[in-house]
């Protein structure tokens, strides 16, 4: 028996389970990466290609939040709402938006304080 919004319902949890997962990820330095170049690398070169993944990250997040933050804004006086069950779709902007920004500055802050990747 269908239950009437429970896609728009399951949307909003999938959305913020995703960021808190997200910044759990880039606190704990759990994010997936491909270590087949890097493996095989030492000393100097290594650490440069380390540096160089962390910077693209912090420049992915940062882009991802700057992109939501300019949709939320032209957005935000549109009001708009799911059409079954009415959720606010601008509080999930708000809450992809600070985990996009939550990210970034873990990852900066990481960098500045020269945390090793696990």
């Amino acid at each position: 028996m269908p239950i009437l919004g429970s896609i728009e319902l399951v949307q909003g949890a999938v959305l913020v389970s995703g960021t808190v997962a997200l910044v759990l990820a880039t606190l704990s330095g759990g994010h997936a990466r491909v270590r087949l170049v890097t493996d095989h690398l030492q000393g100097l070169p290594r650490r440069l290609l380390a540096s160089a993944a962390r910077i693209a990250s912090v420049s992915l997040f940062a882009a991802l939040a700057l992109g939501s933050i300019w949709l939320a804004a032209d957005l935000w006086n549109g009001h708009e709402r799911s059409e079954v069950v009415g959720v606010p779709w601008r509080v999930l902007r708000l809450v992809a938006n600070a985990g996009f920004l939550a990210c970034a500055l873990i990852a900066l802050k990481q960098i500045m304080i020269g945390r090793p990747r696990p």
